[in-house]
């Protein structure tokens, strides 16, 4: 197809309500270079109006002469349709960057601001709002690696201009994405602060790795609570809270003040932060993450709709058919062996289990293993899997010291202070030994009953850990603390179950500090492997397990009373909880053990790293089991998973017994890690 006589049509970039979107070349320049047509469908042909048209393209030939911005070649009308030809920037979409489940660094994020910001407050003083700023509509161009600013929604309202009957121009297209738009655009009433929450909204995504709207909001005011999601440093959080806030007026009123205020805050961020390399995923990443979150969401199969989906991705991308069917595959084959396994093991005799240990329920279901983002496809496992034995484990007693955090009063009554109390106390201990000298510890849990989730009165509380229910758990075997890198280490040279594992994952490096930036899955391939070396029914505990095993038959907020300070746990004292005090804000994790354990015997429950549990995410406790098993979906295909505990880097109100956050499961994070708990009993 040749339009107006000269750009000649390659292919379908993108099609949507307003139109169709070309890439082609231009057949009248002697380099016949690439360039973008834009195809715009009226929405009623004889009430548009050509001047307002012709007008609107002005604009974007001004807008065009920023070099962050396409320029803008032709517009013109044929056969009733109309065409703009603008500047193909040879890149690839931020969308490929900025993917749901990956944090990025405040360096990327910092940069990403500084290189928007400057073209939109060049846009902004042109008198012209963006209206629909998102990750794909942001593409990093490949010479230089700066951010462009394309596909401004005045080109979608060009499209859908119709006449009222008093002879005024009217959209009948709302330019704008859902979870990227704010409330006033929502209502019609776009501003320059709207573009600037989009952008806000962006940046934040890319630091948490979440989307808007899986962001908890203030319950009273609506504003996003985004900030414990993500390591960011304080300026930079206050500046990006004041981008996203709720009403406009709140907002940086336009690009030029936000550029301001942002080259000011960047004058005092550490040189590392600001020079630190911005890579983008190889296309083939892109798409096996795309493919990979599909197949979890068909368990296992790509049903029509999604092979529509991922075949608009590759051509996006620029992949070849072979390409991504080589991908799809990769993707699918552990869900194939996995049905093999299953058929095989219909035909092979249950093995006798002995009285002495407890199976958890559906225990092969929960050792289906997804496909992960940005991993290569596995190999199969030909070592043979140990049996799973039932000898009682053999423990021994052991001392420890707990404490107690009390309030008391001053002599003559000069205020109060918080005084430590502390006591020793034993507990049975469990050694497995993993050879080199290197061991893991497993303190005996009795089982009871306790009330689990958190008081309407307790400060703080949310509706996420409610309502408060009653739940029995079985005796069990948890970490004493939770898994140190040394313990990776050991169990991550053992032979590969389902996934690969990374000898070294951590952020923060040291054999006896807890592991980190690992992933659900992750954990699950380490039980795995662990079980097989040892027959034993090694795996994450129930939400419902943790928290019964952190409070320890305590009702307090914390298990060592009403509050936390820093002599105790290892979270950021910068803040406090109730009438607690500001302490050490370490900024990195501890040496396992480093604080008193709980009346169990268990060590670190609060702070240091937050644990993965076993359970898929819930927002309540509506519908929650009460036998202290995992709360999983039939098909056990949840992408997000609860973790529990705080971490070195939260507020204290995070490190509660009751509270409750979920990732994604194929997250890694340098504030996550996990202990382990096993089905058996002992004597």
């Amino acid at each position: 197809m040749l339009l107006s006589g000269r750009y000649e049509i390659i292919e379908v970039l993108a099609t949507g309500g307003f139109g169709i979107t070309y890439k082609a070349t231009d057949t009248q320049k002697p380099s016949q270079p690439i360039c973008v047509v834009k195809e715009l469908l009226p929405q009623h042909h004889n009430t548009f109006r050509v001047d307002f048209f012709d007008k609107e393209a002005r604009i974007l030939e001004i807008l065009g002469t920023h070099s962050q911005i396409p320029c803008l070649f032709a517009y013109f009308e044929e056969k009733q349709k109309f065409y703009i030809v603008q500047e193909f920037i040879q890149g690839q979409c931020l969308d490929q960057e900025i993917i749901p489940g990956k944090r990025l660094s405040e360096g990327y994020v910092s940069k990403l601001l500084y290189d928007v910001l400057e073209v939109l407050a060049f846009v902004h003083w042109q008198q012209v709002i963006h209206r629909d700023i998102k990750p794909q509509n942001l593409i990093r161009r490949q010479q230089d690696g700066k951010v462009c600013l394309i596909d401004f929604g005045i080109v979608k309202e060009i499209a859908s201009q119709v006449i009222d009957s008093r002879g005024s121009v009217q959209s009948s297209l709302m330019a704008g994405t859902l979870g990227y738009m704010p409330a006033e655009q929502l209502r019609g009433k776009t501003v320059f602060a709207s573009d600037i929450y989009a952008l806000g909204i962006t940046a934040i995504q890319a630091l948490t790795g979440l989307r808007s709207q899986d962001l908890e909001e203030d319950p009273q005011t609506a504003e996003l609570l985004w900030e414990k999601e993500a390591q960011v440093s304080a300026n930079l959080a206050a500046f990006l809270t004041k981008m996203v806030r709720r009403h406009h007026s709140l907002r940086y009123q336009n690009a030029q003040a936000a550029l301001e205020d942002f080259k000011k805050l960047t004058a005092s961020l550490p040189t590392a932060i600001l020079s630190s390399p911005v890579t983008a995923l190889p296309a083939k990443d892109v798409y096996y993450q795309e493919a990979a979150t599909l197949a979890l969401k068909g368990n296992g199969q790509f049903s029509p709709v999604m092979l529509k989906i991922l075949e608009t991705k590759r051509l996006e991308l620029g992949l070849s058919e072979q390409e991504a069917r080589e991908i799809r595959e990769a993707v699918l084959q552990p869900y194939r062996k996995y049905q093999v396994r299953q058929q095989q093991a219909k035909q092979i005799p249950p093995t006798q289990q002995s009285i002495h240990t407890i199976a958890p329920k559906s225990y092969v279901n929960r050792k289906i293993y997804k496909a992960e983002s940005q991993q290569l496809p596995e190999v199969e496992n030909k070592s043979v899997a140990k049996p799973l034995t039932s000898s009682i484990v053999k423990t021994q007693l052991f001392e420890f010291e707990t404490a107690q955090l009390i309030l008391k009063h001053r002599f003559f009554g000069l205020g109060t202070t918080w005084e430590i109390q502390r006591s020793k106390k034993t507990a049975e201990l469990f050694l497995e030994d993993l050879e080199n000298g290197i061991v893991l510890e497993l303190v005996a849990v009795p089982g009871g009953t306790f009330l689990m989730g958190s008081p309407e009165n307790e400060i703080e509380s949310a509706d996420r850990g409610s309502p408060q229910h009653q739940v029995t758990i079985k005796p069990f075997l948890l970490g004493k603390y939770p898994v140190t890198q040394a313990q990776w280490q050991a169990v991550s040279s053992l032979p590969k179950i389902k996934t690969d594992l990374y000898a070294n994952p951590s952020h923060f490096k040291g054999a006896n500090r807890p592991v980190e930036k690992v992933s659900w899955h992750d954990a699950q391939e380490f039980c795995a492997r662990l079980s097989q070396k040892t027959g034993k029914l090694y795996r994450l505990p129930s939400e419902s397990e943790w928290e019964y095993a952190c409070r320890a038959g305590t009702t307090t907020p914390f298990y060592f009373g009403d509050t936390i300070n820093t002599d105790l746990v290892n979270y950021n004292a910068e803040y406090v909880y109730g009438n607690g005090q500001k302490g050490i804000y370490r900024k990195e994790t501890t040496n396992v053990g480093t604080f008193p354990a709980n009346a169990f015997g268990l060590h670190d429950m609060h702070g240091n790293v937050w644990e993965w549990c076993e359970d898929g995410w819930y927002d309540n406790y509506i519908g929650a089991s009460t036998d202290g098993s995992a709360r999983l979906s039939s098909s056990d295909n949840h992408p997000r998973r609860v973790l529990r505990g705080g971490s070195w880097s939260y507020r204290p109100v995070y490190c509660r017994s009751a509270y409750r956050v979920n990732y994604p499961a194929i997250s890694r994070d340098y504030n996550h890690g996990f202990r382990i708990a096993c089905s058996a009993t002992w004597s």
